[in-house]
């Protein structure tokens, strides 16, 4: 692990957290570490767009041929397409206290086109008809579950259309038969209809919606170090006017899948309603990270003197250290030294108001670089650093800026005497401020894309913080 790997790991795993679990989509009676919200603005715009992509496909039915008999006239119906379609009144209805969605069209209608001919004893006629389907409607009920592995389902559990008025206009051929046809034309398209349309709406359900949910990844790892638990805890809670669907969103170390010493909080979303989807990422998803990274060894890193700025008169050396412990330039005259930064304890996320605070926990072991390349163990510090944490979105980009507000320091251990901390704090202030942050932020800076939500288009997001959590609005736009 190189130290850019590591120093990115220790300064940035909030960012990756929130990034990895934006992927997700959420259902046990503990609080959720992560939690999506789909406002009635966004089941509108869902239902909207629902239907929409129904119009397109209800435009690819087929109408077969038909024939049959009235009397001594044998008649045939060929060449039947469907010309104009309109659905302009549809509604969706969460149940609340269960996992049903309820999607419905009225006053749809169809309009087709086709040819028509008859054969009685020797006389034969043609021509062609325009026929209009009212009243049009739809109804079908979708269900939302969790499967035994923690990933979103759905069904569709019910569905039943229905169609009005049937108005047949045959062109052609002489007006005395028209009567004769124009009622087994207008019934049997109406019925071919009707059979046709729950079979197709069940099957964009269940072998399409469906299909993509089951490829929404519920254990993932991020790096060899951890793995993120997407995991549904329950199954989606239908409210009046929203859906909200809950997962774990809990980062366990690969090398020791242990559970976190600590549990999730609830987090208030009463005020997620302006946009069309909300994540709210609590506290606990950001600790996983950094009790996993923590758990993995993966905040451990090392400081060397080619990580300080060239023209920075101060180095990490024992001619540099010597001004401040004697004793290191008398036992280890100009020899280059290295910091090792061991995790004592996981990193803590405290989000507020306005505010995200980074606390970070770590001994600092230094060694001089011996010729012969071993290491000879000079001193040891204890070392606890407040950050804060600023994120926001941009282009829709997530970028990030840390900025170090305090750094307390005691002494462990020393071979060189007592070490005098406060003079030594400044050397580590100026290496933090100087090689190790600037790095950080600057990739941070450069911005990391969204996850790629197929055919979307992410519209205005909004990042706040709340009590306890980060939430992130955002308005979607489907691009198909």
């Amino acid at each position: 692990m190189t130290n850019l790997q590591s120093t990115r790991h220790l300064f940035s795993f909030l960012l990756l957290s929130l990034l990895l679990l934006l992927l997700l989509r959420p259902n046990s009676a503990t609080n959720p570490g992560f939690k999506v919200r789909i406002t009635n603005a966004g089941l509108q715009y869902a239902k909207d767009t629902g239907v929409s992509v129904l119009s397109q496909k209800l435009k690819t039915l087929h109408i077969p041929d038909m024939s049959g008999k009235k009397g001594v006239f044998s008649y045939k119906v060929y060449q039947i397409s469907l010309q104009e379609l309109s659905l302009p009144k549809s509604d969706i209805l969460p149940v609340p206290g269960t996992s049903l969605l309820k999607v419905s069209i009225a006053n749809g209608f169809f309009r087709l086109s086709g040819r028509w001919s008859y054969k009685a004893l020797f006389v034969r006629d043609s021509g062609s008809f325009d026929l209009s389907l009212n009243s049009v409607g739809l109804t079908t009920v979708l269900r939302f579950t969790k499967d035994v592995g923690g990933r979103p389902t759905v069904q569709a559990v019910g569905c039943s259309a229905t169609v009005g008025d049937v108005h047949v206009k045959l062109h052609g051929g002489a007006s005395w038969f028209y009567d004769l046809f124009r009622g087994p034309i207008g019934h049997n398209i109406r019925d071919n209809l009707k059979r046709q349309i729950c079979p197709m709406v069940t099957n964009s359900v269940d072998k399409g919606l469906d299909e993509i949910l089951q490829t929404f990844p519920v254990k993932k790892n991020v790096d060899e170090f951890v793995m993120v638990d997407n995991s549904l805890t329950r199954d989606p809670e239908f409210l009046p006017k929203a859906v909200d669907l809950s997962c774990k969103g809990s980062f366990k170390s690969i090398s020791h899948p242990e559970e976190p010493p600590f549990t999730a909080l609830p987090m208030n979303m009463d005020n997620a309603t302006d946009k069309m989807l909300y994540l709210g990422v609590s506290e606990y998803l950001f600790n996983t990270a950094g009790f996993a990274f923590h758990s993995a060894g993966a905040l451990n890193y090392l400081i060397t003197n080619d990580m300080i700025p060239k023209e920075s008169p101060f180095r990490l050396n024992t001619s540099s250290i010597g001004w401040f412990i004697p004793e290191v330039q008398k036992q280890y005259p100009n020899m280059l030294m290295e910091m090792r930064v061991l995790s004592n304890a996981p990193p803590a996320v405290t989000i507020q108001p306005k505010t995200t605070k980074l606390s970070a926990y770590a001994d600092i072991l230094t060694f001089a670089i011996l010729p012969n390349g071993s290491r000879a163990f000079l001193f040891s510090l204890n070392v606890s650093a407040t950050l804060d944490a600023k994120l926001a979105f941009a282009d829709p980009m997530l970028k990030g800026v840390l900025d170090l507000k305090s750094l307390l320091m005691k002494q462990l251990n020393s071979t060189v005497g007592t070490i005098p901390v406060a003079s030594i704090k400044l050397g580590v202030l100026f290496i933090l401020h100087y090689s190790v942050l600037p790095k950080v932020n600057d990739r941070l800076n450069k911005g990391i894309p969204l996850p790629d939500l197929k055919g979307v288009e992410i519209i205005n997001p909004l990042l706040r913080s709340e009590q306890a959590c980060v939430l992130i609005g955002l308005n979607l736009k489907y691009l198909g």
